[in-house]
């Protein structure tokens, strides 16, 4: 389970139909540690990461250029002014995920003193600052739908223990786990994240992305999207209508569970 040398650069419907000045470009460090934000928008374009406003006030041509987002589509129904992930490549069709506003569902800040399980449809779970670089000493466990777990970046939101996930359309985003991850379900959304055992999906519609997985890669269903997905393991895809790309198998060569793309990357693989 190497670091996350990925940043938002998959696949979101760009829908930017207003745009005043340059956008301010990311690091790849910096994108997943992004706060939750409503007029957040990260628009991600063949690996160029993108930082956007949707808020006309605070619209600035050198820091947050202004764009009009369209929340729409499988991964946007519900939300009405929350942050969006934006992901677009040629090889696979762009894609928006997005997140509950404050206006819509007021989201939970958790401490340390968090249980890491979610059981309850239409949450959302955010990270208090004292939690940063610390770890959840137990496994994340959702059991519900519509549940988003927004961490602040896989370095610094970590779950100790084998982790699962069954619902259907639960998002979890900047984090890593130090285990194994199940997620069972439909429409489920992975972002910016490490596991340093097995990720197993199982389920139809899933969107994963910028993704470093340290042991074995298992996906069982149909119209799943893999993108800057690096895999240390064995990769096993069952299904139909897989939309990949930016995919590799690489060697951690000094085990530190850090990914070095030049050094340790080796081959691509493909989908199905």
């Amino acid at each position: 389970m190497r670091p996350f040398i990925t940043i938002l650069s998959s696949f979101l419907a760009v829908f930017v139909l207003i745009s005043c000045g340059s956008p301010s470009t990311l690091s790849q460090n910096e994108a997943p540690f992004l706060l939750y934000e409503q007029d957040a928008v990260i628009v991600s374009n063949k690996g160029e990461i993108l930082l956007h406003s949707t808020r006309t006030q605070r619209c600035n041509p050198n820091r947050y250029p202004c764009i009009k987002v369209t929340r729409g589509g499988r991964y946007c129904e519900g939300a009405s002014d929350g942050p969006v992930d934006i992901l677009t490549h040629p090889e696979i069709l762009t894609t928006r995920i997005c997140y509950p506003g404050y206006s819509e569902r007021g989201p939970r800040r958790v401490t340390l003193n968090w249980n890491a399980s979610v059981q309850n449809d239409k949450q959302v779970v955010l990270f208090d600052y004292s939690t940063r670089d610390r770890r959840f000493n137990e496994p994340l466990q959702v059991q519900a739908n519509r549940v988003s777990v927004y961490g602040k970046g896989p370095t610094l939101t970590t779950f100790v223990g084998n982790s699962e996930v069954a619902g259907n359309k639960v998002r979890l985003r900047g984090l890593t786990v130090r285990g194994d991850l199940k997620i069972h379900g439909n429409q489920n959304v992975l972002l910016f994240a490490r596991v340093f055992g097995d990720l197993t999906i199982e389920g139809n519609n899933a969107v994963i992305g910028h993704v470093i997985v340290h042991g074995n890669l298992i996906v069982k269903g149909n119209n799943n999207v893999l993108f800057h997905t690096d895999v240390e393991g064995k990769k096993e895809l069952w299904g139909n209508g897989y939309r990949c790309a930016l995919t590799f198998h690489f060697e951690d060569q000094n085990g530190n569970f850090v990914l070095e793309p030049q050094e340790e990357r080796t081959t691509p693989w493909s989908c199905p």
